[in-house]
């Protein structure tokens, strides 16, 4: 385990003072726009990973960022920001599908590429759950790399 660097941290902290104004509102657009930002911060925490480990990063907009939920857990383990693994699960598992138990993730595809009513209406019946998940691990994130601003 070790800690973000100086400039990850500050690019990290650049990337959450850029979240979209209106992210988390009780609306599916909402969902999306915080989804996006916990996504972006992940995808972030992942290329660092990444580049700790002297694997290759991907560069092209082509070949974007796996976000793996396995993958994710160990970046975030790696870098010690704790998140309850049923929160991840909540967010990213692949394997819930089932109306009502949609992972966020699902529920972003079904918004992003089809609008989907069905989708739209549990992400507005779950929403509550779905902020609070994102926001753990957004917080858990920022939190993090405000503990490094503070001991340098």
């Amino acid at each position: 385990m070790t800690d973000f660097s100086r400039q990850q941290a500050k690019q990290i902290r650049q990337l959450l003072a850029r979240a979209p104004a209106h992210a988390g509102e009780r609306s599916p657009a909402g969902f999306l726009l915080r989804y996006v930002m916990f996504e972006a911060l992940l995808k972030t925490v992942l290329r660092y990973f990444r580049e700790s480990n002297g694997r290759p990063v991907k560069k092209s907009a082509s070949a974007p960022e796996s976000m793996q939920l396995t993958s994710v857990k160990k970046s975030l383990l790696h870098f010690s920001v704790q998140v309850h693994p049923e929160v991840m699960g909540r967010l990213l598992d692949s394997a819930l599908r089932k109306r009502g138990s949609k992972s966020a993730r699902w529920l972003r595809n079904g918004l992003v590429h089809m609008w989907d009513a069905n989708d739209a209406k549990e992400v507005l019946d779950r929403v509550d759950q779905l902020n609070r998940d994102l926001l753990a691990v957004i917080n858990a994130v920022e939190m993090k790399v405000s503990c490094l601003a503070y001991r340098e």
